[in-house]
């Protein structure tokens, strides 16, 4: 799978997920776009794996995706970028580091159309982050 064609794929799976959830960018608060991105990461994960992409061809898409499908300015792109990266590799931001797992988790769901689980997933774990539920486990 060559680069172009791994964004094309992350931005439509991301999109996908809007039309599944019900929900416009717009309607989004930051939180719950960030926690979006972060469940799609751990799902193109598994995609970027399969295809045996580098670990530098993920994270410049992870950028572009940032920017054109979750539209943040180039500036806030790369903090939230950033704030991913070093946030997994630390494992110091317990919510990113759920949603990655969960998003790894249900992408074979999400292959399958299996929406109405992808949906009852990502809505869950959304709401228990939200919530704070998450710290009580």
């Amino acid at each position: 799978m060559e680069a172009n064609e791994f964004l094309e794929e992350y931005k439509s799976l991301v999109e996908k997920l809007f039309d599944i959830l019900e929900v416009e960018l717009e309607e989004l608060t930051k939180q719950e776009k960030e926690l979006i991105l972060a469940y799609s990461f751990g799902m193109i994960s598994i995609i970027e794996q399969e295809s045996q992409m580098s670990e530098e061809v993920k994270h410049l898409t992870l950028k572009q995706v940032i920017m054109e499908t979750f539209e943040y300015n180039e500036e806030d792109a790369k903090n939230i970028f950033k704030k991913l990266i070093y946030d997994i590799k630390e494992k110091r931001n317990e919510p990113y580091n759920i949603m990655i797992y969960q998003g790894k988790f249900t992408y074979s769901k999400f292959r399958d159309k299996n929406y109405n689980e992808v949906y009852d997933n990502l809505t869950n774990m959304i709401d228990v982050i939200v919530s704070g539920e998450y710290k009580t486990y």
